[in-house]
């Protein structure tokens, strides 16, 4: 009895299922016992399961400021200013408004 590698084995299993025949007809025109050929079908080795890969999450960053003022005004910052500056911000909109 002739001894197939794992590679083998997935070629021709492969090659079963691209070919259109039967399990009987393509065991018979490649040279192998359909119980073998059956027994490859049931028993293929299954994929390693995934174990835990720990992974580093990067620095959480400030996110982007969107004011929406009205219907018609936005204004959109990188990064949070220094609250004076929001006030005097603030200040400005409500005399310009």
């Amino acid at each position: 009895m002739k001894k197939h590698s794992q590679e083998q084995r997935r070629r021709l299993l492969q090659a079963l299922k691209a070919s259109g025949k039967t399990q009987r007809e393509f065991a018979l025109a490649n040279g192998l016992s359909i119980h073998t050929l059956q027994h490859w079908l049931h028993y293929r080795p299954k994929r390693p399961q995934p174990g835990f890969v720990e992974v580093q999450a990067p620095a959480p960053t400030a996110a982007a400021i969107r004011l929406q003022i009205g219907t018609n005004l936005e204004l959109t910052l990188s990064e949070m200013p220094p609250p004076d500056y929001i006030a005097q911000l603030a200040q400005a909109l409500r005399t310009s408004c």
